[in-house]
């Protein structure tokens, strides 16, 4: 019958798969009944799983296993045998205990990369005990690539890597955590840079006007000194990079355009968004990340490797900590007292609200101990709670055990639907191990969140906002959305009956109405309109020397401009006159360089992503840059349109 089941898994076609898995969860064979396993190693790749399909088939009422002593992970792995032999034992331990994905193993083969026997076996072993460990399939795929130069198998294991990102719950945490910084950091200093920019460009006019209001005679560098001591001041004064911000902001709105007030504006609310709630964000996950003990016991429980001190520690807490008795349930299944584990399940879900995870463990015990009826009413419980693989699996499972081939027939079709490749791994491990198995859900992160006291948030929250506004704005959103509103009044009333100065669009010279008492057109100098506008008046060998003059000046500019739209975030934008594209541009710009630095963003991976975040994170940037690439060229198409 062994034979049967791994033939079927092997044909073509949708009914073959899942006839194999079905066959594997219903019926018994002599290799399984003496407690054979077989010695083929489990592939973490596999064929590719479009080869499998469901199907239902009757089987057997589920046979009691609480006398059973519980298999030990740590002790298949630890015993004799070569590296993939110890692999392929310890997960077949980890599975009939409900451990999904034994870490510790692979995490330990990787950590030394000199060790024997060498990177590709030790790759292959660690992602066959722990193929839910991003950092596990990672090191598979730099493996392949490496060292058999299998680029298909590599990318096959690359995906999966990052596939896995989102399931592992360290993994994801750690994504979590430096994704919401760097999406702070995105916003706040892509906005930064687009006000910089748009005070940039008016920065001349504003040093002028700023010398005339003080003295006439005042020179240049002065004039430039004390507008870029004015500009400063927030900073000098403890508001840091946010109060720089204000700064820039309430120059582009005394001399900004009225689309470049309004794209200041939006800057502004951007920078203010980023720094208070993608702050907030990061704090939650980061919080999350460092748990108490008691969550950080009920981790270690789930990977099948708690202590007797951390056993000891959820004991104490048992009494008055839920989660405690939640962690203690799941180590009486790991360790085979099931009559203890029902018990501790069934106090919990009398006494409090029911997720899926808390539903499918509870089943997993009860179909252990043989009350099919049990079990089934509570995998369909989780099922509707949140119908993940694993739970499809295991409903599929005891549909099995409860001899419901329609219902286990419906429920294939969904897992292979909505996760084949698992429906497939799962058909070939169920051929290895004698009576089948369950797989344990964990804790969803949402609890890890809740339990976060909100001080410790509120703290983690000013750490993480301190480097960029260190004073009072900075500690206050309410008063820094204040500031800015503030700064916008002030700007309008001083400046509503200004003339502000400007420059010559021709030769750049500056025109000011105090100074100069221009009456030639607004944007052209005095011998720039004779020039163009007046030819006539103009010497001819004098006005062709002009104009090659101005020729070289704007070829000159030209290539200048060009090499700072790409080099300057928002820079193509704003030279174009289109404040929109320039803060889109700033954003796109400061992204890319936020998710380069992603795994330096503020939190250690844990021995988790690995080379699956450094892969997620190289996508996000080429995503980011190109997207910022497109808006340079973008911008530059208009500027070349309104030049013709």
């Amino acid at each position: 019958m062994h034979v049967e089941a791994e033939a079927v898994a092997r044909a073509p076609g949708r009914f073959g798969a899942a006839l194999a898995l079905a066959l594997a969860l219903a019926l018994p064979c002599p290799a399984w009944a003496a407690g054979e396993v077989a010695p083929r190693a489990v592939s973490p790749a596999g064929p590719p799983p479009q080869a499998v399909a469901p199907a239902s088939v009757e089987a057997p009422a589920a046979r009691p296993r609480v006398a059973d002593p519980a298999p030990n992970p740590l002790a298949a792995w630890s015993g004799a045998g070569d590296l993939a032999t110890r692999a392929d034992r310890a997960r077949i331990a980890a599975l009939e205990v409900g451990v999904p994905s034994f870490d510790a193993p692979a995490r330990a083969l990787l950590l030394d990369p000199e060790a024997a026997p060498g990177r590709l076996e030790r790759a292959q072993a660690a992602a066959t005990v722990a193929p839910e460990l991003p950092l596990a399939q990672a090191a598979l795929a730099d493996a392949l690539l490496r060292e058999s130069h299998d680029l298909r198998g590599a990318a096959a294991a690359a995906w999966r890597s990052v596939a896995a990102l989102a399931r592992h719950r360290e993994a994801r945490l750690w994504v979590e955590a430096n994704g919401f910084l760097a999406l702070r950091n995105a916003l706040f200093f892509g906005a930064l840079a687009f006000l910089a920019g748009l005070a940039a460009l008016h920065a001349r006019a504003a040093a002028h006007d700023l010398g005339d209001r003080i003295a006439r005679a005042l020179p240049g560098f002065a004039r430039a000194g004390l507008l870029g001591m004015l500009l400063l001041l927030p900073a000098i004064l403890g508001q840091g990079l946010l109060g720089l911000a204000l700064s820039f902001f309430t120059l582009a709105l005394c001399y900004g355009s009225r689309s470049d007030r309004r794209a200041a504006w939006t800057a502004a609310i951007l920078l203010l968004v980023g720094l208070a709630l993608g702050s907030r964000a990061a704090a939650q996950v980061v919080t999350a990340f460092d748990p108490d003990p008691v969550s950080s016991a009920l981790q270690q429980v789930e990977g099948g490797l708690a202590s007797r001190g951390e056993r000891v520690r959820l004991e104490s807490a048992s009494t008055s900590d839920p989660l405690a008795v939640r962690a203690l349930a799941l180590q009486a299944r790991r360790e085979g007292r099931l009559a203890e584990a029902a018990q501790r399940y069934e106090a919990l879900l009398e006494s409090e609200q029911t997720d899926a995870s808390l539903a499918n463990n509870a089943a997993n015990v009860w179909l252990a101990l043989g009350n099919v009826d049990r079990s089934v009413a509570l995998y369909e419980l989780a099922a509707q709670l949140g119908a993940s693989p694993i739970v499809l699996y295991n409903l599929a499972y005891g549909y099995g055990q409860a001899i419901r081939p329609s219902a286990q027939d419906e429920t294939l079709q969904r897992l292979q639907r909505l996760d084949p490749a698992l429906a497939f791994d799962l058909t070939q491990l169920q051929a290895k191990i004698a009576g089948g198995f369950t797989l344990d859900l964990p804790m969803p992160l949402g609890a890890f969140r809740d339990r976060a006291a909100a001080s410790a948030i509120d703290a983690v929250t000013a750490d993480l906002r301190r480097p960029l506004a260190p004073g009072a704005l900075g500690a206050n959103s309410l008063l820094s959305l204040a500031a800015f509103l503030a700064a916008s009044i002030v700007a309008r009333t001083a400046f509503r009956h200004f003339r502000p100065s400007g420059g010559c669009g021709r030769c750049g010279v500056r025109l000011c109405p105090r100074c100069d008492g221009l009456a030639a057109v607004r944007d052209l100098c005095g011998a720039c309109h004779r020039l163009f506008e007046r030819p006539e008046t103009a010497d001819p060998e004098r006005r062709a020397r002009r104009l090659a003059e101005l020729e070289r000046r704007l070829r000159w500019l030209s290539r200048a401009r060009l090499a700072a739209s790409f080099a300057l975030p928002g820079a193509a934008g704003l030279l174009a006159r289109r404040p929109w594209l320039g803060l889109a541009g700033a954003l796109a710009f400061c992204s890319a360089v936020a998710f380069a630095f992603f795994s330096s963003a503020g939190v250690v991976d844990p021995l988790a992503a690995g080379g699956a975040g450094t892969l997620a994170a190289a996508a996000a940037t080429a995503l980011a840059a190109g997207l910022d690439l497109a808006l340079c060229a973008l911008a530059l198409q208009r500027r070349s349109g309104a030049r013709g």
